[in-house]
């Protein structure tokens, strides 16, 4: 690599060498071509955004900027202390497809209203995350209201058909069958 090197700048020297201004126009034919490129990449790469931020089926715009707006957006709904913009942080969360169970057990144990509560029990029926959000909801079946245990129930049945029944039949005994995926 370094042999390269010597081979370009002795080139260099041997144009520069025959006229007086040869450094300066290879510069600027660089500068100029760096340039054209630059402007058109930009170009393309511009309409190319400006087409999907307007029809609104490309990916690449709301990469940019729309997972950091919406997070921000929601982690100061659900930190208010309105209860409906912490509901609405809630559904939030369910359009932006960051569902966490562990962080809706948490929010469940620190909400007191009826209808927030029932509204995280639903929320849990939608995780990808089968296994913990099942678990989840049986856990919570024992001591929540009869309001939210039907809201469990729905959950539940949303998740796994299996889990359901499995839950359901041993309702009274207070546990849930484990199922080998």
């Amino acid at each position: 690599m370094l042999e390269k090197t010597f081979d370009i700048n002795s080139i260099i020297q041997r144009l520069t060498a025959r006229t007086r201004h040869a450094k300066a126009v290879i510069s600027l034919a660089c500068v100029v071509v760096i340039g054209a490129s630059g402007f058109g990449l930009g170009l393309v790469g511009g309409r190319a955004l400006m087409k999907d931020f307007l029809t609104g089926g490309g990916r690449l715009v709301p990469l940019l900027y729309r997972p950091s707006f919406q997070h921000l957006t929601t982690a100061a709904m659900l930190g208010s202390a309105d209860e409906l913009q912490r509901l609405a942080g809630y559904y939030a969360l369910l359009e932006g497809d960051s569902i966490d169970i562990d962080f809706l057990k948490e929010r469940y144990g620190m909400e007191r209203s009826i209808v927030t509560r029932r509204t995280i029990v639903w929320l849990m029926g939608f995780s990808r995350d089968v296994r913990p959000a099942v678990d989840a909801c049986a856990g919570l079946y024992e001591s929540a209201p009869p309001g939210i245990r039907e809201e469990i129930l729905r959950s539940i049945k949303r998740l796994d058909q299996v889990s359901y029944r499995d839950f359901m039949e041993n309702l009274g005994k207070g546990a849930l069958r484990q199922r080998r995926p």
